[in-house]
């Protein structure tokens, strides 16, 4: 049963994270950073640092992570003139790393009037997302969007998991929230959601089949 949840409710919605799930988290698990540092010559990892320390900007759709990164790049010495927004974008597309089973499973699962709603529900910045969207089309598989840039909020905070549920029309109950973070399945699971920590794409195929309630 997913975490959380009783057997006399109805799971209407889905929240579903992308990251560790539908893809590889590319700033995270790929050499995205390291080929940055080689690209300019500089510390990818100070990269990585300066770049993180203000995620919360272009999460919440404050600005792009784009800019962030190129605001980066100018801390450990690199001019933004010398720095190519085309080739950052092209890097990142190099290194995104599709998990095609839970692709196969979101494209087979029954989409009828009535039934599990799935929204994407990720903290990805919106011109990442943009870049994955327009070389494998993602976002068709969600019938709604509920990542932090789109809601202007930051996630997992409880205002976001609000505005969340608002996207995807069902109450705390009525959800079931996935995620690899276990820091976002605590807070969801303080919001009153239930909960599954995503480990393989079988906890996925239960939600959508309605076997995990």
């Amino acid at each position: 049963m997913t975490q959380g949840a009783t057997a006399a409710t109805r799971i209407r919605a889905c929240l579903l994270d992308s990251g560790g799930i539908l893809f590889a988290n590319v700033t995270e698990d790929t050499p995205f950073f390291a080929e940055i540092g080689r690209l300019y010559s500089v510390d990818g990892n100070l990269v990585r640092a300066a770049y993180e320390d203000r995620d919360a900007e272009f999460e919440c759709g404050a600005c792009t992570a784009t800019e962030v990164l190129i605001d980066a790049l100018g801390l450990v010495g690199v001019p933004r003139r010398h720095v190519s927004v085309a080739r950052l974008h092209d890097l990142y597309n190099e290194c995104i790393v599709p998990y095609t089973e839970v692709f196969r499973v979101l494209e087979e699962r029954p989409r009828r009037d009535g039934g599990l709603r799935v929204a994407l529900a990720n903290n990805e910045a919106r011109d990442w997302e943009a870049i994955k969207h327009s070389r494998f089309g993602h976002l068709a598989l969600f019938d709604a969007v509920a990542s932090s840039w789109a809601l202007g909020l930051i996630k997992p905070t409880a205002e976001y998991f609000q505005a969340a549920l608002e996207v995807v029309r069902a109450s705390a109950a009525e959800t079931v929230f996935i995620d690899d973070n276990e820091l976002c399945i605590i807070a969801a699971s303080d919001a009153g959601i239930p909960t599954v920590h995503y480990e393989g794409v079988e906890a996925l195929v239960a939600v959508l089949t309605g076997e995990s309630t």
